[in-house]
C-alpha cells in the first residue's frame, strides 16, 4: 500500500493503526529506500493536521507514536505553542465568517433518541450550530462539557467528518437541556474499575460492551486498564444502553 506525505511523495506502508481521533496512522519507509530498522511514522496531511490542532502531550497520549518522534515532527513543521495559537484562532475566525447568524436547525429531534443515528455532516454542524447560536457556547465549552475532544468539535463545525452514534446523542440531550452525566458525577471521567464492574455486573462481555458505545474492543480493554480515558461521551452513552438493558 501507497500513501503520500504532506509534499505529495509517496511512502511504502508496512503498517497501520487506527485512532482515538479517528484517523489512520500509517507506518513506512519512502518509495525506493531500502528498509532499516522500525517503520517511521509517516507525516500524512492528516497526522500533521492533527498535531497543529493538539498539544504534545495530548498527542503523546492518544497516539500511538513516542516522545521523540511527535518532537521530531513538531520541529520539522515548526509547530511550537505560539504557532498553534494563531493557527487556531485563524481557524475559529474563519469558522466564525462562513456562520451564518440567521440558519436555524429546520428538523433537530424532539428529543435524544440512541436509537436514531444520523452520521451525516450536515446534522453535525446544525447541533453545534444550534448549541453556538442558540445557547452561545463556544466549542471549546461545547468540547468541554460534552467530553468531546475539541480536535473532533473542530472538525465536526467544519464540516470535515461525520458524527458518530455517541456524540450525537450527548449533543442532543445537550440541546434538550437534559443533565449529563458528566456534570452530576463529581468524579467526571469514570475510573478503570467502576468501567470493569458495571461491565461485569451487567454480564456484558468486553467485545459486547465496545460495541454497544460504537468503538473497538482494545480500546475498552484500554479504559478497564487505565491506559486510555475513557471519553465521557462514551460512558454517557455506555449507561444509556445500561438502563436500557434493564428495562
Amino acid at each position: 500500500m501507497i500513501v503520500q506525505d504532506t509534499a505529495g511523495e509517496p511512502w511504502e506502508v508496512h503498517a497501520s493503526e487506527p485512532t482515538e481521533h479517528g484517523l489512520t496512522l500509517y507506518r513506512g519507509y519512502p518509495q525506493g529506500e531500502r528498509p532499516g530498522g522500525q517503520p517511521q511514522a509517516i507525516p500524512t496531511p492528516e497526522l500533521i493536521d492533527l498535531l497543529w490542532r493538539v498539544g504534545s502531550e495530548d498527542a503523546l497520549r492518544t497516539l500511538p507514536i513516542s516522545r521523540g518522534a511527535i518532537t521530531r515532527l513538531r520541529r520539522r513543521y515548526g509547530i511550537t505553542m505560539q504557532t498553534q495559537q494563531r493557527y487556531l484562532r485563524e481557524r475559529e475566525r474563519q469558522a466564525a465568517q462562513q456562520r451564518m447568524p440567521d440558519a436555524r436547525p429546520l428538523a433537530l429531534l424532539t428529543a435524544p433518541d440512541a436509537t436514531q443515528h444520523d452520521p451525516s455532516t450536515q446534522y453535525a454542524r446544525l447541533l453545534l450550530e444550534e448549541l453556538m447560536s442558540r445557547h452561545n457556547m463556544a466549542r471549546t465549552e461545547i468540547a468541554e462539557r460534552a467530553g468531546i475532544d475539541y480536535v473532533r468539535i473542530l472538525a465536526l463545525s467544519d464540516g470535515d467528518t461525520e458524527l458518530t452514534y455517541p456524540e450525537q446523542y450527548t449533543l442532543e440531550r445537550m440541546i434538550a437541556r437534559r443533565r449529563m452525566i458528566s456534570t452530576i458525577e463529581s468524579d467526571g471521567h469514570p475510573t478503570p474499575e467502576r468501567i470493569r464492574e458495571s461491565r461485569e455486573a451487567a454480564g456484558i462481555s468486553l467485545s459486547r460492551a465496545a460495541h454497544l458505545v460504537r468503538t473497538a474492543p482494545k480500546f475498552w480493554q484500554r479504559w478497564e486498564a487505565g491506559e486510555r480515558t475513557m471519553p465521557l461521551h462514551r460512558w454517557e452513552l455506555w449507561c444509556y444502553k445500561l438502563r436500557e438493558l434493564k428495562e
